[in-house]
Parts: C-alpha cells; sequence; structure tokens
C-alpha cells in the first residue's frame, strides 16, 4: 500500500491572470496518476501494449512536474513584477506633485 501525503498548494493571484491556472491539474492530481502507473506495472500479467504505455505516462508526469514548478515561479515573478510597478507609479506620481508645487 502506498502513502501519499496532501500538501495544499498556495495559489498565487496576479492581476495578468488567466484561467489556464485554474484549469491545469494540481500536482497531487499528477502524483496520483503515477502511483497509479506505477502500481499498475506491478500488476502480473499485464497487456504488451498495456506495459509500453505506463511508461510514457510516468515520463509525461515527471516532465509535467517540471514545468509546472517553472509555470509557479512565472507566476511569482509576475505578482512581484505587478507589486513593484504599483510602486513605481505610487513614487513617480509623488516626485511629479512635489516638483510640480511652487517653494517659497
Amino acid at each position: 500500500m502506498h502513502l501519499v501525503e496532501v500538501v495544499e498548494q498556495k495559489k498565487i493571484v496576479c492581476s495578468t491572470t488567466s484561467s489556464l491556472f485554474s484549469e491545469l491539474p494540481s500536482v497531487e492530481e499528477m502524483l496520483k496518476k503515477l502511483v497509479a502507473a506505477v502500481s499498475a506495472l506491478e500488476t502480473p500479467g499485464l497487456d504488451k501494449s498495456e506495459v509500453s504505455r505506463l511508461p510514457g505516462i510516468i515520463a509525461g508526469v515527471n516532465s509535467y512536474q517540471g514545468l509546472f514548478a517553472d509555470y509557479m515561479d512565472y507566476r511569482g515573478l509576475e505578482a512581484e513584477l505587478m507589486e513593484w510597478r504599483a510602486k513605481y507609479e505610487v513614487l513617480s506620481k509623488n516626485t511629479v506633485d512635489a516638483s510640480a508645487k511652487p517653494t517659497t
């Protein structure tokens, strides 16, 4: 029997978010597919086509996990960029407002 630890993922929200993130399977869902494929490989008497198909699923899950991590990094960078952009706009406005005031 396999034990799988469930880890809650933090969702990153940006002003340029798309519906793509909500459509992506979670890492947990992909791990379940991985466990199912590995378990199926341990089943005696598998059909030849099934034996050749399962390693592809396993490789696909491994690739997905790496790409998902990269995607989350990009989302984090995007959120940070949006935060810095907002701060820059406020700072820029304050600088323009301060330079526009006459000195006495």
